[in-house]
């Protein structure tokens, strides 16, 4: 009710002392003036439970009057009378390409969500302020003290990310273990067990294959499978032949070949394996759809047996690849691309498997980047 009662005063601001509009058409005849006296002042139409002056400020509604701008004409721009104020009074940060009041929120509840991980990174009950625990250094180890067991398993993961020290001795050693899988790869059946596992990790290599409701038949939760593979944004950024085009794909080369680098490879042998990220990508992109076309729903809306689907790629075995991620058996599929799958089946045999292998080494890396070492995050981009 509040907010009505703003809304309504809003409005009646908005028009109150402007004139009428001229009239159309002839004047209508005078009316003889009643007097007042004569006529029972009405008593206002208030509903029985409800108070009839009630005084809301704007502080209790949740608006600040410092970020209105008084001066300004509601009718001619409510939006500079609604923010002139906080507009005047708020710069954008040197750092940002833009600023708005949600994005201060935004920012507010991440320093109310740092300060509770960081109470519970040291194992402190979590009070009512968002100020409490600040500003000190987190202990791991006094997690255990931590009342909540639940806030104790959030502090440690916040505390082993934010120690920084940490992972610069680890290094690159937590990816050691997903390495040691790919190195393993002998056969083309290798890479469908290898592509599974990194599929469940979050790594999307190949393809992207889940779970979402059915477009023609919201009621229905089915399998989608589509186009995937790439590192940079989309096909286009592969396949334009522009002067910006060729010069991003070239600092990527160049990027990746740094990452090897950082990983321990040797010059040549990180410009190698750049060179042999780069072919697969390229083969994967001219093999998707454009960004326009993906913006059309009934394009990408191939919904059919799973039989069919395998028919496209008979080279990848679908059930089991399902079956490795863990997912219950399934008759029919979502093929948005089949063209992609297509090019995509030639590639598992055409692709030598040592190649997939630095494939899949690139793009674990590159997912892994920001939670390595700082030299990894800051050529990562």
């Amino acid at each position: 009710m509040a907010h009505r009662r703003v809304a309504l005063a809003l409005l009646l601001a908005a028009c109150h002392g402007k004139d009428a509009a001229p009239p159309v058409g002839p004047a209508p005849a005078p009316v003889p003036p009643v007097p007042t006296a004569a006529l029972p002042t009405p008593a206002p139409a208030v509903p029985a439970g409800l108070p009839t002056d009630v005084k809301v400020t704007l502080a209790e509604v949740g608006l600040e009057a410092v970020s209105l701008d008084r001066t300004a004409d509601p009718c001619v721009d409510f939006y500079q009378l609604a923010c002139g104020g906080w507009l005047e009074k708020t710069p954008i940060p040197p750092d940002r390409a833009r600023w708005a009041r949600f994005t201060e929120i935004d920012e507010h509840n991440k320093v109310v969500i740092r300060s509770l991980l960081e109470d519970d990174g040291r194992g402190l009950p979590r009070a009512g302020s968002a100020a409490e625990g600040r500003g000190g250094s987190i202990d791991a180890k006094a997690v255990a003290g931590s009342t909540d067991p639940a806030a104790a398993k959030l502090g440690a993961y916040y505390a082993s990310c934010m120690d920084e020290a940490a992972i610069e001795k680890a290094g690159t050693t937590p990816l050691d273990p997903t390495f040691k899988s790919i190195d393993k790869i002998a056969s083309e059946g290798d890479v469908l067990r290898e592509v599974a596992q990194l599929h469940n990790m979050g790594v999307g290599v190949m393809f992207r294959l889940g779970g979402a409701p059915d477009q023609k038949n919201t009621n229905m939760v089915i399998v989608n499978s589509g186009q995937g593979g790439l590192s940079l944004p989309n096909r286009d950024y592969y396949t334009k032949e522009d002067a910006k085009s060729v010069e991003i794909r070239g600092k990527f080369v160049e990027h990746m070949t740094n990452m090897f680098k950082l990983l321990g490879e040797t010059p040549a042998q990180a410009a190698s394996d750049a060179g042999t990220v780069m072919d697969i990508q390229m083969r994967l992109a001219r093999a998707s759809a454009a960004p326009v076309d993906l913006r059309d729903a009934d394009k990408n809306y191939n919904k059919i047996p799973l039989a069919d689907a395998q028919a496209i790629i008979p080279n990848f075995s679908l059930s089991a690849y399902m079956k490795k991620r863990g997912i219950p058996p399934v008759t029919e599929i979502n093929f948005g691309q089949p063209k992609f799958f297509g090019e995509l089946n030639k590639m598992l045999t055409d692709v030598p498997v040592a190649s997939w292998k630095t494939y899949f080494r690139w793009m674990v890396l590159n997912n892994a980047a920001s939670a390595l070492p700082k030299a990894f995050g800051e050529e990562s981009f």
